[in-house]
C-alpha cells in the first residue's frame, strides 16, 4: 500500500505516524509542516508561538476541524498526555517495571571502577577550592542573627561558636 494523500486547501499532505504533513521545500532544503498547525494557523492567521503546540482536544490526531485544536503552552500538554498515559494501569505497571531496572543499573553503575571513577573526577570539579570561594550565598545565623557568607545552602550557623551555642542551648531545654 503506498503513502495516503489528503489534500487540503489546495495543498496535498501526506499521512505519517498518525499525523498529516505538508512537504515544504526551500532553497533545497526540504521541511514538513503538520495539517493541524496549517489549520490553526490560517484560521488564527499567526504562527504558532515558541513553547506552544496545537493539542487534538479529542485525542484524534485525524481530526483537524479547527473546532478540535487548541493551543496549549508544551509543558501543559506533556503533562496532559502523561496523565492519560499513567490512567492505563498497562503503561503504568510496565514503566514501574523499567524505573527498577534503570535503578538496579544505576545502582551497579556507580558502584562499577567506571562510575567510581567518574564521581571521582566530577567531585573534585564540584567541590574545587576556586569554586566555593567563589560562591556568595548570604544566610543568617541561625543564633546570634548574624548575616554571613556561606559555602553552601544548608549552611544555618555563621560559626562553629554559634553552632556549639545552639547545640548547647538546645540540649539544656530539653532537660
Amino acid at each position: 500500500m503506498g503513502k495516503q494523500f489528503i489534500v487540503y486547501d489546495g495543498i496535498k499532505f501526506w499521512k505519517a505516524s498518525n499525523y498529516y504533513y505538508q512537504d515544504i521545500r526551500n532553497n533545497g532544503n526540504r521541511t514538513k509542516k503538520a495539517l493541524h498547525h496549517y489549520v490553526w494557523e490560517q484560521f488564527n492567521k499567526q504562527s504558532v508561538p515558541e513553547g506552544y503546540v496545537i493539542h487534538h482536544k479529542d485525542g484524534n490526531k485525524l481530526n483537524n476541524n479547527i473546532n478540535n485544536l487548541q493551543l496549549i503552552n508544551d509543558s501543559t500538554h506533556r503533562t496532559l498526555h502523561l496523565n492519560q498515559l499513567h490512567k492505563n494501569n498497562e503503561y503504568t505497571k510496565k514503566n514501574n517495571e523499567n524505573l527498577r531496572i534503570m535503578r538496579e543499573k544505576a545502582k551497579l553503575w556507580h558502584k562499577s571502577p567506571e562510575g567510581s571513577k567518574w564521581h571521582k573526577e566530577n567531585g573534585k570539579k564540584h567541590w574545587s577550592k576556586e569554586k566555593r570561594e567563589n560562591r556568595e550565598i548570604i544566610k543568617i545565623c541561625g543564633y546570634c542573627g548574624k548575616e554571613f557568607k556561606a559555602q553552601f545552602e544548608r549552611a544555618k550557623y555563621c560559626s562553629k561558636l554559634c553552632y556549639f551555642r545552639n547545640y548547647n542551648s538546645v540540649k539544656t531545654f530539653r532537660k
